[in-house]
């Protein structure tokens, strides 16, 4: 019951401490953005991926530290001292206690249980998701087009890439796309393919290239994580769609950078793209389009007007990222001299528990 008691009280105050944190961290960086839309996207991208590790920092900092750290023996003598007849609490009151123990954890309990199946069922959806990219990816060819290798040579140099990813050809039409975690490729349905000119095949390959360096599938796999273990949370939710929007941004900057268009060029010949995908532009899961949503598209078209040719120049927004990066990664290093103090301290106690300090005070 003692065990039970403090997962759960360590369950509650890590939900309760990420649920506020992480809720509060997406309100300002949302709040932030609002007013200051010109931001680079790539930075924009950076603030929410640190709201979307809030949650998880925010959960994991405290938790481990809750439950006592234990040398062999300690634990038998805690529990003996627990159960002693000579405790202060009268024998008559151990029924007593023990019902309003039952009373109290077993709500929390049944909350519990169904946090975890939501979670379990959420991650179930991306191990689906991840076998579908898998799929889409195996039932493709590799391309044979001399042009479009072409243009992927040449982007791939531009972007920095020593070995360019494998492009494949899919059957029929809809957007292109990037898929693969580990090994991301570029995807490109044959029939969109045969309707693109040379330039827009460039922007294209340029945007799901950006994707590549940046590594926008995985960051939206951690993202995808976070949000379904904060399924309760609308901020998760919010933070996660936020996060894909700037990625999409992110990339139409970098692609616009490498390729040294005008973002008025770029964004026309965006639509043209648009235009040409047909009728079917659905995006699977665990993927990355090239196009979106139209109300996506809508998006990254209006903030093109704040991009520049060459947006790499804003040292405030590279310092401001940055620190925010390493004010989280500091966390694990802090967890670690904790849990090392806590280990090798003398006299370490265990602390009671929420659950059991109410008892104490209810049985008083």
């Amino acid at each position: 019951m003692i065990v039970i008691e403090n997962m759960l009280d360590s369950w509650m105050a890590a939900m309760w401490r990420a649920s506020w944190q992480g809720g509060l961290m997406a309100l300002v960086v949302w709040f932030f953005l609002l007013i200051v839309p010109s931001i680079p996207a790539r930075f924009q991208s950076w603030l929410w991926r640190m709201v979307m590790l809030k949650f998880l920092v925010a959960f994991l900092w405290q938790a481990p530290l809750e439950l006592p750290l234990l040398r062999a023996g300690e634990s038998t003598v805690s529990m003996a001292n627990v159960f002693s007849l000579d405790d202060a609490i009268p024998p008559e009151s151990v029924y007593l206690l023990t019902d309003q123990s039952l009373n109290i954890v077993q709500p929390i309990w049944i909350a519990f249980v169904v946090w975890i199946a939501i979670v379990l069922w959420q991650f179930s959806r991306l191990a689906l998701a991840c076998r579908n990219a898998r799929q889409l990816r195996g039932g493709c060819r590799l391309t044979e087009n001399k042009q479009l290798l072409k243009v992927l040579k040449r982007s791939s140099r531009l972007i920095g890439f020593s070995t360019p990813p494998l492009v494949f050809e899919s059957k029929g039409q809809g957007s292109p796309l990037l898929v693969g975690i580990l090994r991301p490729a570029i995807v490109l349905p044959n029939i969109t393919l045969s309707r693109l000119n040379a330039s827009e095949q460039r922007l294209v390959i340029s945007h799901e290239l950006a994707h590549v360096v940046r590594r926008d599938l995985i960051w939206s796999l951690v993202a995808a994580v976070i949000r379904a273990v904060f399924f309760f949370h609308p901020l998760a939710w919010v933070s996660e769609r936020k996060l894909g929007l700037t990625q999409e941004m992110a990339a139409d900057e970098l692609a616009i950078e490498i390729q040294m268009h005008d973002p008025a060029k770029y964004a026309s010949l965006l639509v043209s793209v648009v235009s040409k995908l047909g009728p079917v532009r659905l995006v699977p899961t665990m993927s990355v389009g090239a196009v979106g949503s139209n109300n996506t598209l809508k998006q990254r078209l209006f903030a093109m007007r704040f991009m520049k040719l060459s947006p790499r120049k804003v040292p405030s927004y590279t310092v401001s990222c940055w620190g925010l990066s390493l004010y989280h990664a500091w966390y694990p290093v802090l967890l670690l001299q904790r849990l090392f103090q806590q280990r090798n301290s003398p006299g370490r106690r265990s602390q009671p528990s929420l659950v059991n300090s109410y008892l104490s005070k209810t049985a008083s």
